[in-house]
């Protein structure tokens, strides 16, 4: 733990919680009921289903579950271009101290460091029977490039992955100016 730990007040939940530097979440003291104060409580954290930690938020016996590194991002950190995602600039997202965090556009947060290539390495090194082997062709139906699975293709194309499985099913007749067909392959 930290000895310069600092803690601000959260924008949006002023007067009722507070965000440190280090990543932690306290709610403040305040009165619940006429005469009677809950006590200042730092939070307990636990890992949410997409890895992120979560900490849940009652205000007016309103609860809610919120992301620590979007709690911490909004009471410390400018974000005057009104930017709306939270970068963990290496990657941890269990790591939410301040200096880690920065405010991102979705392209920017979807391209950073190694995603792309995590990805598709998790893909990859998935059984055979979750991958989709696909064939990139031209319009005029020449043969560009083939893939071990989509990830893979929309990685090294561009194309969004989404685009490439609808023209995969039928659902369209191309995506990013190519053809997509299953691979036929040979065992």
């Amino acid at each position: 733990m930290e000895d310069n730990e600092i803690w601000k007040d959260i924008p949006f939940l002023k007067g009722y919680y507070q965000a440190s530097n280090i990543g932690r979440i306290k709610s403040l003291k305040r009165e619940k009921v006429v005469n009677q104060y809950s006590s200042e409580t730092v939070l307990k954290q636990r890992k949410g289903r997409d890895g992120y930690m979560i900490v849940n938020i009652s205000v007016d016996n309103k609860s809610k579950t919120y992301k620590v590194h979007r709690l911490v991002a909004a009471a410390f950190l400018e974000n005057p271009q009104n930017l709306p995602q939270v970068n963990h600039k290496d990657e941890n997202k269990m790591n939410n101290v301040v200096s880690n965090l920065e405010w991102c556009s979705s392209k920017y947060n979807n391209n950073y460091g190694t995603r792309i290539k995590r990805i598709v390495e998790t893909r990859d090194n998935s059984e055979s029977r979750h991958r989709m082997v696909v064939e990139q062709y031209t319009l005029e139906g020449e043969f560009i490039n083939r893939f071990t699975s989509m990830c893979e293709a929309s990685a090294k194309t561009g194309v969004h992955q989404g685009s490439i499985s609808s023209a995969l099913k039928k659902k369209r007749k191309y995506a990013g100016g190519f053809i997509w067909k299953h691979a036929k392959l040979m065992y």
